[in-house]
C-alpha cells in the first residue's frame, strides 16, 4: 500500500502488474521485446509523469524517443527507458 500522509495514493494503471511481471525474471528483457515501436506508453516520474504517448524509437545508452501530444502540439521527447510503462 502506497500512501502520503494518512490517505492511500493511487498508482498508475498497470504499474503493479508490470512490477509483478518483473519479479523472478533471471535475465533482462530488452525494451524492444516488451515495447515495439508504435506501442502506447505511460511515463512514470519526471516532469512528464503520468502523461501518455507513443514509443517512436530506442536510442543508444538506455534512451527512448516518445511522441507526446502536449498543449502546444505533438512533441518528440527523449527519456530514460526505465520511465516507461506499457499501457
Amino acid at each position: 500500500l502506497v500512501s502520503f500522509g494518512e490517505q492511500p495514493t493511487p498508482l498508475p494503471r498497470g504499474f503493479v502488474e508490470t512490477l509483478m511481471s518483473k519479479v523472478g525474471d533471471e535475465e533482462d528483457c530488452p525494451l524492444e521485446a516488451e515495447l515495439p515501436q508504435g506501442a502506447p506508453v505511460r511515463i512514470l516520474g519526471g516532469i512528464f509523469d503520468d502523461l501518455t504517448g507513443v514509443l517512436l524509437s530506442s536510442k543508444p545508452q538506455e534512451r527512448v524517443v516518445v511522441l507526446l501530444d502536449l498543449l502546444s502540439g505533438p512533441r518528440r521527447v527523449n527519456l530514460p527507458r526505465n520511465q516507461l510503462m506499457r499501457m
